[in-house]
């Protein structure tokens, strides 16, 4: 997101380890970014060493501050903690969509550096070596900004029978379903809190009727914004129980930036020989900023 709506403006010079944006990799390739393509795990370690050179600003995002100026991380952490350890000054960006439940969830380990490097100590799966906050003091906290944006949504995969009714949802993020709660404030799902969070799905599901252990049956972590998400239908029921044979529908929906949502869907038949299914896909608000983020969707009939 912060990648496109600065290279659209030419206000990047440098970047590093990698990156998915397609204006900015424009911008790369015609030199007018200068660009360092390497691991991300050795991008925190030529940090430290200073190799990259001073860091002046650090720029994280975190759910919450503690009362000491640690910061607790939402759902990408990173080098966040070598990059708050070596800036001078530490800019915290609060995002209040991210559940204050994150608080735990995060194991904060910066190694050592070679030549003092020693092995990592995880000997079980169970073992936690480094603290759940971005240590931080409240003297390097400059700035702290509020925002209320919520990561963008990621695809959900229902399938559909031919009387129009949803069989089975596969995947849907966390946030639509669980959404977050704010101090003595009752949790409300994302797609209360925001309406056009993949209204397609919240109508066509019945979301509004899921028990809450209903939908965590098919909620999962939002998957990083690069990447290939595969997932798979078995010809069951929410129910584990076989469909009838017959003809269904697959919708891929995902929210992509505030009221701009995108569908694709295709029809196919239990009975048919295995191969692509043909997909459409409709849009309800053009965003030619983030019109990129959901691409190259297929399904497959094995």
């Amino acid at each position: 997101e912060l990648d496109d709506a600065l290279a659209e403006v030419h206000g990047i010079k440098g970047r590093l380890p990698y990156q998915t944006d397609n204006v900015l990799r424009k911008e790369i390739n015609d030199g007018s970014v200068d660009y360092l393509d390497l691991h991300l795990s050795e991008s925190a370690q030529l940090a430290r060493y200073g190799y990259l050179g001073k860091i002046d600003v650090a720029l994280v995002e975190a759910c919450a501050i503690t009362e000491e100026g640690n910061l607790i991380p939402t759902t990408s952490l990173g080098n966040a903690a070598s990059y708050v350890q070596q800036a001078d000054v530490v800019i915290v960006e609060v995002n209040t969509t991210q559940p204050l439940e994150l608080e735990g969830m995060h194991d904060v380990y910066v190694p050592l550096d070679p030549p003092n490097r020693l092995s990592i100590p995880i000997v079980h799966a169970d073992d936690r070596i480094g603290t759940t906050y971005i240590p931080c003091t409240p003297d390097k906290i400059k700035y702290i900004v509020p925002c209320d944006i919520a990561d963008h949504t990621r695809p959900l995969s229902p399938i559909e029978n031919d009387k129009g009714e949803v069989v089975k949802t596969l995947f849907v993020t966390s946030f639509t379903t669980k959404g977050r709660a704010r101090g003595n404030a009752q949790p409300q799902r994302g797609y209360v809190m925001r309406p056009a969070c993949v209204p397609t799905w919240v109508k066509a599901s019945k979301a509004s009727e899921k028990t809450d252990q209903q939908l965590d049956a098919v909620t999962g972590a939002t998957p990083q914004a690069d990447g290939v998400q595969t997932f798979t239908w078995n010809f069951t029921d929410q129910q584990g129980k076989a469909v009838p044979q017959g003809n269904y529908k697959v919708f891929v929906e995902a929210t992509l930036y505030n009221d701009s949502d995108i569908i694709y869907s295709g029809t196919f038949s239990t009975k048919g020989k295995a191969e692509n299914v043909a997909l459409t896909s409709t849009i309800t608000k053009s965003d030619e900023q983030h019109k990129n983020m959901l691409t190259n969707v297929k399904a497959v009939l094995k």
